[in-house]
C-alpha cells in the first residue's frame, strides 16, 4: 500500500477494440504508461460491435469505470475517504490504448471529473520527461503543437460543416479558426527556425567527420541500442529498461584496428508512432540516412510475434526515412535470456524473413566477446570483405513488411 504523504501517479488504462482500430499490445503499453512514471491500479477492455462517436467506448462500460473509479484509487490507500477524493482529483489519470479525438477526451475529462490522454499524448509525455538536450526540447514542443493542430483543425472544421453558413460560406466558427491558423503558423516558424539553426551546426560537424566511417544504431525502443554503444565505448549513458531513454542522437568515435569509426545511436522506434512526432523529429532521424552502415538492433528475447512486428515497425519507418542503399548488420540482442531452443527457432524464423546474404549477429550488448564479433563484422563491412552484404533498398524493405504480414 502507499501512504499518502508520497506523491505517485496513478492510472486507469482502458483499451476499446473494434476491427476498425489498431491493436496494440498491452504489455508494450503497459510499459510506456510506467515510463511516463505512472502506477497502473485498474485495467479495463471492451469489445465494440459500434464504436461510441462521444466517448469512443460504450455507455454501459463507462457507468461500470465512473461506478468503480473510487474503490479502484482508494484501494491503493489506507486513509480516510475525503483525502483519497481530493487526492484522486489531482493524481489519477485515465490513458486510452486508443488514439481520441478532441471532443472525446473533452467529453470523457467531464464524465470521469479527472484528466484524460489518449497512447500519442502518453509518447509525448515520455519524450518530455526524457529530453536533455536543447534541440530535443524544441523537437517535442512542435510534435506537440503539431498533434494539437491536427486535432484542432478537425474539431473546428467539424464545428464550421454543422454551422449554418452565410452568404459568402464563412460561418461563425471561420473567425476563430482564421486566428489558430495564424497562431499556429507563427509558432511552428519560430521553432523551426530554431531547428533548422541547430541543424546547421550539425551539418558542419558531420563535414569535419565525412571521411570517417559513419554507423547508426537503429531499432525498436528498448532493443539496447544505448547499452550496445555504453559497451562499445564503455561509457555511462542513461540506460533502463523502459521505452525512450535516447530522445536526441549521441555520436562517439570507434577505433577498430587502427581504423576510425562514428557510432550513432538514434531515437527508438515504437508501432504505429504518431506522424507528428516523426515530423518532428525528423532532423534528428534524418541522421541515419547519412550512415554509411546501420546496426538494426532487436530484442530477441521477445516472443516471436512481438519481435516480428517491432521488426515490421522499424523497416516501415526507415522506408518513410528514405534510410536505402546502406548495408546492415542486424544486431539480434539480448541472447543471455533465451533457452536453447527457443533460439534456434527464432533463429531459423529470422533466416526465413531476412534477404539472403544478410549480416547477422546474435549476441548480448553487456558482453564484450559480442562487441568484439560485432567491430570484426563491422571491420569486414566498411573494407568490403564481406562482399555478399545485402544493401537495404525500399523494395528488400518492404518486401520483408509483406513477408511478416504473410508469417503473422
Amino acid at each position: 500500500m502507499f501512504t499518502l504523504k508520497k506523491r505517485n501517479k496513478f492510472a486507469i488504462v482502458i483499451q476499446a477494440k473494434h476491427r476498425s482500430l489498431p491493436n496494440y499490445d498491452r504489455k508494450e503499453f503497459e510499459g510506456l504508461a510506467n515510463a511516463a512514471g505512472y502506477t497502473l491500479i485498474h485495467f479495463y477492455s471492451q469489445n465494440l460491435k459500434k464504436i461510441n462517436s462521444r466517448h469512443l467506448i460504450g455507455v454501459g462500460k463507462l457507468e461500470e469505470i465512473i461506478h468503480n473509479q473510487m474503490h479502484d484509487f482508494a484501494s491503493q490507500f489506507e486513509q480516510i475517504p475525503t483525502k483519497i477524493e481530493k487526492r484522486r482529483e489531482e493524481d489519477l489519470i485515465y490513458i486510452f490504448m486508443n488514439r481520441l479525438k478532441p471532443n472525446q477526451i473533452r467529453n470523457l475529462s467531464g464524465a470521469f471529473q479527472t484528466k484524460v490522454i489518449d497512447r500519442d499524448l502518453l509518447i509525448l509525455e515520455i519524450f518530455e520527461a526524457h529530453a536533455t538536450t536543447r534541440e530535443a526540447k524544441i523537437q517535442i514542443k512542435l510534435a506537440r503543437l503539431y498533434l494539437e493542430a491536427s486535432r484542432k483543425q478537425k474539431e473546428i472544421s467539424a464545428k464550421l460543416v454543422t454551422e449554418r453558413q452565410g452568404r459568402d460560406f464563412m460561418g461563425k466558427g471561420y473567425g476563430a479558426f482564421e486566428a489558430y491558423r495564424r497562431s499556429f503558423k507563427e509558432q511552428k516558424s519560430a521553432l523551426v527556425k530554431e531547428l533548422k539553426a541547430i541543424r546547421k551546426q550539425r551539418e558542419l560537424r558531420r563535414k569535419a567527420r565525412s571521411d570517417v566511417y559513419n554507423i547508426s544504431i537503429v531499432g525498436y525502443t528498448n532493443a539496447g541500442k544505448t547499452t550496445l554503444l555504453n559497451t562499445m565505448k564503455k561509457l555511462d549513458l542513461e540506460t533502463k529498461d523502459s521505452p525512450f531513454t535516447t530522445v536526441s542522437t549521441t555520436t562517439r568515435n570507434l577505433i577498430v584496428k587502427g581504423e576510425e569509426m562514428t557510432v550513432t545511436d538514434s531515437v527508438g522506434f515504437v508501432f504505429d508512432i504518431p506522424h507528428e512526432i516523426i515530423e518532428a523529429f525528423m532532423s534528428t532521424l534524418e541522421e541515419i540516412t547519412f550512415s554509411d552502415c546501420i546496426i538494426l538492433t532487436l530484442d530477441v528475447s521477445d516472443p516471436l510475434p512481438v519481435l516480428f512486428r517491432k521488426l515490421q515497425t522499424t523497416f516501415q519507418i526507415l522506408v518513410k526515412l528514405g534510410a536505402f542503399q546502406m548495408p546492415v548488420l542486424y544486431f539480434m540482442n539480448k541472447i543471455d535470456k533465451l533457452e536453447p531452443a527457443d533460439f534456434e527457432v527464432k533463429r531459423a524464423q529470422l533466416l526465413g524473413i531476412l534477404p539472403e546474404n544478410s549480416v547477422i549477429h546474435f549476441g548480448s550488448a553487456l558482453e564484450q566477446d559480442t562487441i568484439q564479433q560485432l567491430t570484426q563484422k563491422l571491420y569486414e563491412i566498411k573494407n568490403s570483405l564481406t562482399p555478399a552484404t545485402r544493401m537495404l533498398s525500399q523494395e528488400s524493405l518492404l518486401e520483408m513488411v509483406e513477408k511478416i504480414n504473410v508469417t503473422f
